[in-house]
This record gives C-alpha cells, structure tokens and sequence, in this order.
C-alpha cells in the first residue's frame, strides 16, 4: 500500500478526449453517456517498490476497469509488465511463470512490489482516488487478469457510492463492421517526489470499426488467443482499457500492430479458476463463470455460452480455449 506520509497530485487530468484518425472532434450523445457511466469505473494500473536507497521506485502499467465491487479486469501482460519496477527481480518472476504456464500450471507467490489502481473523479478540481490490489489472478487462456482491490483512503472508500452503474457484458466477440468504442488512460506518468505521488495523466476514448474475429487466436506469438480486430491505433497504456459496443462491455484492449488495435473477446475467462483463504479453506475454489451464474455480473449472451466452452490442448500440449 502507499506509504501513509504520501501525498498525490494531478498535474494535468484532462476530461475524456475523443480520438478519431489521430485527430480530436466531438462526442455524440450516445458516447457521452457511456463515458459519464464509465468514468467512475475506468482506472490505471501501477506498481512501486522502495528501492535501495529508501526512495519510491514507481511504474506504470496500464488501464482496467471495475466489473463489480471491489473486483476489476486489466491485461495480464499489463500485470506482467508491473515487475519490471523491480528489474533485480523481474526476470526470475517472468521465467518461473513461463515455467508454471508450460505445463498449464499454478504458481503463488508474494511479489516484492505492490500494485495499485488509480482514478481521476474528474470535476472541477479533479482529485485522485487510489486503490490497492489485493489479489490478482493471471488467465492462461487469454491476455486478461482479475483483481480484487481495496480501497486505499477515505476518498477511494468515499466512491464506493458511484459504483453502481456496472456494465452488462457482451462475452462473444462483436460482429466484423460493428463500431466501438475503447477508454483508458494512455501515456500516462507516474513520478514520486519529495514524497508526494504525482500523476500526469490523459483520459482518453478511441472510436473504431471491428475488421476481423480470430475465434481462436490470431497467431502464436503475442495473439494466441481469441480476439479481435480494431481499425485504429491506441497509445502505449490503452492496454487492459475496456471495449464497448451498444453500451456493453465486449473486450479488453490487448495491443497494436501497425495501425489497428487488438482486443480479448471475453469469452476464455469463464474457464479462469481462482482460490484463496476466504472461500473457507485452502483448495477451496471458484471459476470465473460463477459471477455469471450468480448474478454478480450480467451478460446478455450468457445463456448461449454456458456449457459451450472449454479447455483443449494443442499437438504441443499447450491449452486453449475453444467454443462450439
């Protein structure tokens, strides 16, 4: 968690800037009112660690977004990514999780850094809100990573309040030529100084067109697993950013190549399987799907994907996720 001396500042928190061909114009109505429904559920993604010299070491990742209280999404590269705030560390981390991923294992550790989300409450004097991951759980699967987070704060804890609009979610990939729309922070910047945390951040939206649909992966490198498409490009720290289109939440902003943008269909997390002390004892596990089942979270398409997906092996043993 942040030091309890620390102190944060915004030095420049613009409110959502709409982004279409590299070029800034107006927001319709309808895009208006997602991005005021969504703001109080986008964040970014930060890790820090104190270094040898007792200073704050800080970095940062990417976007995310609130799904339901206290639990959250963002890109598992993103989470990944965060270890590099400790670079004496970073390298064994990411070997002993390649290891663990080869033979389709699980792997439980105590990280040396600590990560955290941050907020804009944009308004006239925008003033941040900070949260601290509890727990997070990295998909094999897909480029997606569910987080439990706590409040970091009174004003954090205060927003508790303005978390009721979350989002239905559109688990099957939208159809090619269908429009959405991506938020996130990008090209953000972290620094510490003298104590005080201070956040230089953009809020952006990036409008597009779905172009292609990779039901199982696009490739065996850094898109082997469903996604799809996207027309236009996003800056560096859109990853883990939510995809919406008709108001849904459809995707999680993987990466780009060249001008467009590739996003994780939702679908694969259904099969993500979580454990820890509070489900009352060790061994004791749930699965992602059970937020559907129970309501906690709301998918239109639900009905159509129960009991349709699974987990298959590749000629290398390696597993994917496959839907009939």
């Amino acid at each position: 968690m942040l030091p309890a001396q620390f102190s944060i500042v915004f030095n420049r928190a613009l409110l959502a800037t709409l982004k279409l061909g590299g070029q800034n114009v107006f927001m319709d109505e309808e895009t208006e009112l997602l991005v005021r429904r969504a703001t109080a559920l986008i964040f970014g993604v930060f890790s820090q660690i104190e270094n040898a010299n007792g200073s704050r070491e800080v970095r940062f990742g990417g976007s995310g977004i609130f799904i339901a209280p206290f639990q959250s999404v963002t890109a598992r590269h993103v989470n990944r990514d965060l270890f590099r705030v400790d670079t004496a560390s970073a390298d064994h981390l990411q070997k002993r999780l390649q290891d663990v991923e080869r033979e389709d294992g699980r792997f439980y550790c105590e990280l040396p850094h600590s990560s955290a989300l941050f907020q804009a409450k944009l308004g006239r004097r925008p003033r941040p809100l900070i949260w601290h991951v509890r727990r997070s759980w990295d998909s094999v699967l897909t480029d997606i990573s569910f987080m439990e987070v706590l409040a970091e704060g009174d004003e954090a804890a205060g927003a508790e309040r303005d978390m009721a609009g979350f989002f239905e979610w559109s688990l099957l990939p939208p159809e090619r030529g269908a429009e959405v729309v991506m938020l996130g922070f990008p090209q953000a910047n972290i620094r510490t100084n003298a104590g005080v945390l201070h956040l230089d951040l953009n809020y952006v939206i990036q409008h597009g067109q779905v172009t292609d649909i990779y039901p199982i992966q696009r490739d065996r490198g850094m898109y082997k697993f469903p996604c799809f498409r996207i027309n236009r490009p996003v800056d560096h720290g859109f990853s883990g950013g939510p995809v919406f289109c008709d108001g849904r939440l459809c995707g999680i902003v993987s990466g780009g190549f060249d001008d467009d943008t590739y996003a994780s269909s939702l679908w694969p997390l259904c099969l993500l399987e979580y454990e820890y002390p509070d489900l009352g004892g060790i061994g004791h596990k749930r699965q992602f799907s059970d937020l559907f089942r129970s309501g906690v979270v709301r998918s239109r398409d639900w009905q159509y994907v129960e009991g349709r997906i699974s987990k298959r092996y590749d000629e290398n043993g390696k597993p994917y996720a496959h839907i009939n």
